[in-house]
């Protein structure tokens, strides 16, 4: 059989193709440029290159969709009902697995502040997990011990501040109520839960609790971090030690340093 002639593209087309693919190229190398300029011209190791520019990009772009997810929720606008919904359908940003477990099957759906309370528990797995994962690394690897302390101290920090506007969003949810005539002040993500009741009180507590370690605790560790470490991230030094703790300080702290 004689082979299927395939016909050739249009120059128009050829354009149009390359049109959406020109687009992003175009925009990734704007994003580099920027970066690019943005860099401390000292060459002090705290150099990013283009694929950690294009990560924090990302890293920011990512924080404004958890914005985002929250909105039409906080405040209390006239919302379009098209707008609303989707804003409310890109609640799996905040890595919130009750919610995607719940639309799965109906037994893992559960009330809200059950919910809650394993959601905060997910910073201390996902902690336990990483120290876990990496001590294997930490004995067999000795000597990429300063590496490797880099790279855990940049992974927590990632999960962190990727965790923080979801826990920000449910702990100030679970004070939020609302007046139903007939019943009273009601959670106003569950009609069930009368607000500040006999149910909803030692819950209270665990928010107390997680706003003074999360929403107050992780930004102040950053910046404790980031001023406690300034000297060595921009001074290498003279001596070996004032070099190994330059090298440390920015494996651990470089890209969240710039990036902040």
């Amino acid at each position: 059989k004689k082979p299927e002639l395939v016909r050739k593209k249009t120059k128009k087309e050829k354009l149009e193709g390359a049109r959406g693919s020109t687009a992003a190229r175009r925009f990734v190398g704007d994003q580099m440029l920027m970066g690019r300029v943005d860099n401390s011209p000292s060459g002090n190791g705290a150099f990013r290159n283009d694929s950690q520019i294009i990560m924090d990009r990302v890293k920011i772009f990512y924080g404004w969709l958890q914005i985002f997810t929250a909105l039409t929720f906080t405040f209390e606008i006239a919302w379009p009902i098209e707008f609303k919904t989707f804003s409310l359908s890109m609640g799996f940003i905040n890595f919130d697995m009750s919610n995607l477990l719940s639309e799965s099957a109906c037994q893992f759906s559960v009330p809200f502040l059950d919910k809650m309370t394993v959601h905060l528990a997910v910073p201390f797995m996902l902690l336990f997990t990483l120290l876990l994962s990496s001590t294997p690394a930490h004995f067999l690897r000795k000597q990429h011990r300063v590496k490797q302390a880099g790279l855990r101290v940049k992974l927590i920090a990632s999960l962190a501040l990727i965790l923080y506007p979801g826990l920000c969003t449910l702990l100030f949810s679970s004070l939020k109520t609302v007046h139903v005539q007939g019943i009273g002040n009601v959670l106003a993500v569950d009609y069930s839960v009368e607000a500040f009741g006999a149910k909803h009180m030692p819950y209270v507590f665990l928010t107390i609790a997680g706003t003074i370690l999360y929403v107050i605790g992780v930004p102040l560790a950053v910046v404790l971090a980031l001023r406690s470490n300034k000297k060595y991230l921009y001074e290498a030094g003279e001596t070996e030690e004032d070099k190994f703790k330059h090298e440390r300080v920015v494996n651990a702290f470089g890209t969240l340093y710039l990036q902040c």
